[in-house]
């Protein structure tokens, strides 16, 4: 799932850490039948890390979000740069 992204810290808690996707794109078909896409804009060898990251539009404040929000279905949406955020 890191490869997506995102994975879950502790088993257990429903709950999931961004990461750096090393995708551009990629779809998850849910068991209930929505759909969770992450869509990753800038992503380059050069573009190590996430400038922001929004889900379903709405720009995540921090670097969490919850199952339930993964199982809604909707988009999880990256952009990447080549800066870093600690200077």
């Amino acid at each position: 799932m890191n490869a997506l992204g995102f994975y879950q810290v502790c088993p257990g808690k429903l709950e999931y850490s961004i990461g750096r996707p090393m995708i551009d794109r990629a779809s998850i078909r849910l068991e209930n039948g929505n759909t969770f896409e992450i869509r990753v804009e800038n992503n380059a060898p050069t573009h190590l890390y996430v400038a922001e990251v929004s889900l379903n539009g709405k720009r995540l404040d921090q670097p969490f979000f919850d199952h339930e929000s993964l199982m809604k279905g909707g988009v999880l949406a990256f952009k990447m740069t080549d800066q870093s955020p600690v200077k």
